[in-house]
């Protein structure tokens, strides 16, 4: 066993007490013997089981039901491991009295189930059956990429992608309908592609990625799509990687300000209000009571042109299912009038960006994730739900396109709540 917790009194025994001796906690509080004051020393854990089964996706960190659970307790106690592992986790790992503690568990990646135990220490008693965690072995799988995406994009004028790869069997690739990608890397967790020529032809270049696993693991297998785009400025935000893929999901999203200094530079767009919150492949608009905005680099065109605007939208559900409100304002600074399609659930509005008013398009963006199906999560980026798309006329080089979910920075309202989550932005020439 490894060396104890220093927290109780040198001339006091130290010793195991069984999490639980449980059955006898389910009936109530279990006594222990009795201290110089003749107080009698009490330990018990709510409804904790002997044994803790949990699935090859672990636990995660935090205070739900599923994983924290009361100490009830009138002298001080400790958690100990009983091995130098630490993919389980008690928080705290000691206390005095009365408490909470929660546990969280990694995933398990490998092919092996595991276990893991530990003790539980308490004043002059002594139970010597330990809590213990058993996680069930993983599935073989291969990952690519960032978070769920299926699909990444490279700019018309060509560009390179490094794609992490997760992965617990060997595996190896195949490229399908290739005539624009060169492979430039493989290693076992990364594979570098790359695309070294402009693309001129105004459609897009798209070739399939497929990673397969080798030997009694023929049949697992991943796929994304690359695309090389015609288009004049493409945004997928591939290169972010913060927080959770999971919308509801909001522990390690990061504001625009704290990106780094190359992320901030990499996109080439700007934010006025800064409330732009970078996820896994994809960015979040606002928080309570701020809207919040993202505008593009300037176009960049020859003379005056009619372009279109393509974008994904989702908006924001919390855990418990309450639902943001869901408006999206698109507008144009410098040339350019807005002109919206059929079909888009939108209308042309007056609204004021950063002191300024113009003529805008107000989308409803209404295809919520269901935050009891983390597939929803995925499902709520297909292009039949998601994307959305209006057309700006006599466009020139100087024209910039904003974002603004709800209303511009504090304007949105003390208390009000109007996030919406972008990616895959593209602005495309029209013939």
């Amino acid at each position: 066993m490894k060396k104890r917790h220093n927290i109780f009194k040198k001339n006091i025994i130290r010793s195991v007490l069984l999490i639980a001796g449980l059955s006898v906690a389910a009936a109530g509080t279990i006594s222990c013997s009795k201290d110089e004051n003749n107080t009698e020393t009490t330990f018990s854990i709510t409804d904790l089981p002997n044994t803790l089964e949990v699935s090859s996706s672990g636990i995660k960190k935090g205070l739900t039901a599923e994983q924290s659970y009361i100490v009830r307790s009138n002298a001080k106690w400790a958690i100990e491991s009983q091995t130098d592992d630490d993919w389980a986790r008690f928080f705290p790992m000691e206390g005095d009295r009365d408490g909470i503690i929660r546990i969280s568990v990694d995933e398990n990646t490998s092919l092996e189930a595991r276990s893991m135990s530990f003790a539980f220490i308490s004043e002059e008693t002594e139970r010597p059956v330990l809590f213990t965690v058993k996680q069930k072995a993983s599935e073989p799988f291969i990952r690519i990429g960032t978070g769920n995406k299926s699909e990444y994009t490279i700019p018309r004028v060509g560009g390179s992608l490094d794609l992490g790869v997760s992965s617990n069997i060997d595996w190896d690739y195949t490229i399908e309908d290739n005539s624009f990608l060169t492979i430039n890397g493989i290693t076992s967790d990364s594979i570098k592609v790359s695309a070294d020529q402009i693309n001129k032809d105004g459609e897009y270049w798209s070739a399939l990625l497929t990673l397969t696993g080798k030997g009694e693991y023929s049949d697992i297998r991943t796929q994304i799509r690359i695309t090389q785009l015609g288009a004049l400025i493409y945004q997928d935000f591939s290169w972010l990687n913060y927080g959770s893929a999971l919308q509801w999901e909001t522990t390690g999203e990061t504001r625009w300000d704290n990106w780094t200094a190359s992320e901030q530079a990499n996109t080439g767009w700007t934010s006025g209000t800064e409330i732009v919150y970078a996820r896994q492949g994809f960015i979040k608009l606002g928080k309570t009571s701020y809207g919040g905005d993202i505008v593009s680099p300037e176009l960049g065109i020859s003379g005056t042109e009619d372009i279109e605007v393509v974008f994904k939208a989702t908006p924001y559900i919390s855990s418990k299912g309450t639902k943001d409100l869901n408006t999206l304002y698109v507008g144009v600074i410098g040339d350019g009038e807005l002109e919206t399609e059929e079909d888009q659930n939108s209308s042309i509005v007056s609204a004021e960006y950063d002191g300024t008013r113009y003529s805008c398009i107000a989308f409803t963006i209404d295809n919520y994730p269901n935050p009891k199906e983390e597939s929803s999560a995925v499902s709520v980026w297909a292009p039949e739900v998601s994307q959305r798309r209006f057309k700006i006329k006599n466009a020139k080089a100087s024209t910039k396109v904003f974002f603004m979910g709800g209303a511009y920075g504090n304007a949105l309202g003390t208390g009000i709540k109007n996030r919406i989550f972008l990616d895959d932005i593209k602005i495309l020439e029209l013939e």
